[in-house]
């Protein structure tokens, strides 16, 4: 049977730099004010949901196709998610539109950023990884294949 993994290796830089509270991995933001937003639960709630939700799009599980799919996206001062972009060499067979899903997903999953304590927008870039090999046993029942 072939799993999903999906990694996220590092947080891209843009501008503004920052950490996750709880593991000090850095993440990197375009916009927002001088405290980004944050995903409700933190770093590992953020990781846990992607995994939980990211489908292995059926063409690409089909052909063997594996890749790292980079998307910029902005966390609005309501919460919201918006302006999803696939960043550089696109890879095909579904794995951009899925990446651009599970992102539009936590929408709403959101503390926003605020800039002079008011919320304000924070623009995210970061990479999502497809995998055929990966040993994910959060994916074991398939409920993350098409």
């Amino acid at each position: 049977m072939q799993w999903i993994t999906a990694i996220f290796l590092s947080w891209l830089t843009l501008t503004t730099y920052g950490k996750w509270p709880e593991t000090g991995r850095d993440f990197r933001t375009e916009i927002g004010g001088s405290e980004p937003a944050r995903f409700i639960g933190g770093e590992k709630a953020f990781l846990s949901h992607i995994a939980n939700n990211l489908i292995y799009p059926t063409d690409a599980r089909n052909a063997g196709v594996e890749g790292r799919v980079f998307i910029k996206f902005t966390v609005n001062a309501d919460s919201s998610v918006s302006d999803l972009i696939v960043v550089g060499e696109k890879i095909g067979y579904g794995l951009e539109e899925e990446s651009i899903r599970v992102i539009q997903s936590t929408s709403g999953l959101w503390i926003p950023g605020k800039d002079n304590g008011q919320p304000s927008r924070t623009t995210f870039q970061i990479p999502i990884s497809f995998s055929l090999n990966g040993l994910n046993g959060n994916n074991s029942d398939n409920k993350n294949q098409e």
